[in-house]
């Protein structure tokens, strides 16, 4: 019989229960005890309600408990690249079955059941998936078996992960909305933020600290937890950016959807004569599939962005700009950052950067370069045939223009800026440690060793997602998964991942290489392409110093 479990948050009674069964496609809500250590959840809680390209606002209050005994639907968004890529594979399941909706304002916490915790670290989860796709319903980023380990650890943790919304429904900015309600779009990071202001509030309920809260995120979650460095907020006290931090992706200086007036012609040529106020509202009504198909046809990388809004404190120019000058925020002390070894080879089968073109024109919006700069830096790699051999992504000089600019020089940028730049409000340099992984579930390398340690590899180890590795609990990825849980908990704890990772300086370049079997070594971050990351490093200091852009990312 489950066991049920009431907390009160400030909109209302919700009703958790008591877990104890291996992860699964459903929840283990109505299912007699299980073999496994207890641990607490309260799924799809309400945290917001928003009507199309309105701001999160509180949900409606209720006073009966509200049961949350399963995850909520996804944000609409076309199939994941997670599941093109793994579906059927050993392990790998999905929650197709919750569907999709644009009221899935939801969040989850998760929660160690062992009697005496009060107070215990939180960590927050923020998905990636280019702005495009993911869900805190996806079993890969489902935290249960990493909380229920940590706190058999005795260094226990509550874990939140949460919804925002995504492509045209969550970062749509044109002039027309601009003029209609002021916001130029990114209401996904304003979901975003209302998950953070949610946990301030309400975790203790759940017996969390919410003065010790961890923000850890992937890829485009990690690069909207790096943007919120300067949100002026206090939402969170450390930071872990994996594949991510503010420098991944592009940011409009201005409300800049390239092709809306394709798009409008597209849905209806008449809308194009109509008044910004009728355009929107005419969007308003189109039904969710419709907009979401035919937004989706103009989609390619990078397309979906922040953009810099005057009217919001910090956010009126780029995050690279404010950490060159330690304007930062001065609550925020301790970073972990990292990269996988080969985070270009899944992006370049896509977009196939060995063509020149496609090479020069993704530079161009993630990083804003001048052709001129631009063909410097491509000159630096080999050059490539049109149609070179695809059996080794890795060892392609795309692959490594592709990885260089978007993860290995944003990356070192944000370590030297942050420990040699002090903070303008406490004159302090923050503690930053740097990671590279080497090594991910051998099951997920299946028919991809051409990928090598790819994009997203990270993080079945994160949340010990055991299905996806061999040998279970005594395998060679069951010691990775244990060691990444340790430094992740020790470092929510106390801010420090633990006296074997040293604190990358710019001059040594310590970074902690992760390898197969839970080994880990230090290495020196510099040595990773030396001459090629400098010289982009230098067109980065370049164009934010001269203000030859108004952003260095500008699409």
């Amino acid at each position: 019989m489950v066991t049920s479990i009431i907390s009160r948050t400030n909109s209302g009674p919700v009703e958790g229960f008591v877990d104890t069964h291996p992860v699964s496609e459903y929840s283990s809500a109505t299912r007699n005890l299980g073999p496994l250590s207890p641990i607490k959840k309260w799924l799809g809680i309400p945290y917001a309600q928003a009507q199309r390209w309105q701001r999160a606002q509180p949900p409606t209050p209720w006073t009966e408990p509200l049961q949350c005994f399963e995850f909520g639907p996804s944000f609409p968004q076309p199939i994941s690249a997670f599941d093109e890529m793994y579906a059927g594979r050993k392990g790998w399941f999905n929650r197709d079955f919750l569907g999709q909706s644009e009221d899935a304002f939801s969040l989850n916490v998760f929660a160690p059941a062992t009697e005496g915790y009060s107070k215990v670290p939180v960590m927050v989860w923020v998905y990636g998936g280019n702005l495009n796709t993911g869900s805190s319903n996806m079993p890969i980023y489902d935290p249960s078996e990493f909380v229920r380990a940590q706190a058999s650890s005795e260094t226990p943790c509550v874990v939140v992960t949460g919804n925002y919304r995504l492509n045209a429904f969550g970062w749509l900015a044109t002039k027309d909305l601009a003029e209609i309600n002021g916001h130029v779009g990114n209401f996904g990071l304003h979901d975003v933020i209302a998950i953070f202001e949610w946990v301030r509030a309400n975790i203790m309920e759940f017996g969390g600290d919410s003065n010790n809260v961890t923000a850890f995120g992937e890829s485009a979650g990690a690069f909207l937890l790096g943007t919120l460095l300067k949100s002026r907020r206090r939402l969170f006290h450390r930071l872990i950016l994996q594949s991510g931090g503010y420098g991944l992706m592009g940011v409009n200086q201005k409300p800049n959807f390239a092709p809306y007036d394709e798009l409008l012609a597209q849905i209806d040529p008449k809308l194009t004569s109509l008044s910004a106020g009728d355009r929107i509202n005419r969007l308003k009504t189109i039904p969710t599939a419709e907009l979401l198909n035919a937004t989706q046809a103009f989609y390619h990388t990078g397309i979906w962005c922040l953009t810099c809004d005057p009217n919001e404190p910090g956010w009126a120019s780029s995050v690279w700009d404010l950490v060159n000058k330690g304007d930062y925020d001065p609550w925020i002390e301790s970073i972990i950052i990292g990269i996988n070894r080969d985070e270009g080879t899944f992006f370049n089968h896509r977009s196939q950067f060995w063509i020149r073109e496609n090479a020069m024109k993704m530079i161009k919006d993630r990083r804003g370069f001048d052709d001129e700069v631009c063909t410097r830096l491509l000159d630096m790699y080999p050059p490539e045939y049109a149609a070179p051999d695809l059996s080794d992504l890795r060892s392609l000089p795309s692959t490594m223009v592709y990885s260089d600019s978007c993860y290995l020089m944003p990356m070192l940028h944000a370590g030297s800026k942050l420990t040699t730049v002090p903070n303008l409000r406490t004159g302090k340099l923050a503690r930053v440690y740097m990671y590279l992984c080497h090594t991910l579930p051998s099951r997920l390398l299946e028919g991809y060793e051409h990928f090598g340690v790819l994009h997203t590899g990270e993080i079945p180890f994160i949340f010990k997602r055991s299905s996806l590795w061999e040998g279970l609990d005594n395998g060679k990825d069951a010691k990775t998964s244990n060691i990444f849980g340790r430094f992740w908990s020790s470092f929510a704890t106390s801010g420090s991942p633990g006296n074997d990772w040293p604190m990358f300086t710019k001059d040594g370049g310590e970074i902690l290489i992760f390898s197969d079997g839970g080994k880990v070594s230090v290495g020196n971050a510099w040595e990773i392409r030396p001459a090629e990351c400098q010289a982009w490093m230098n067109a980065a200091e370049k164009s934010i110093t001269s203000g030859s852009k108004e952003t260095l990312a500008d699409q």
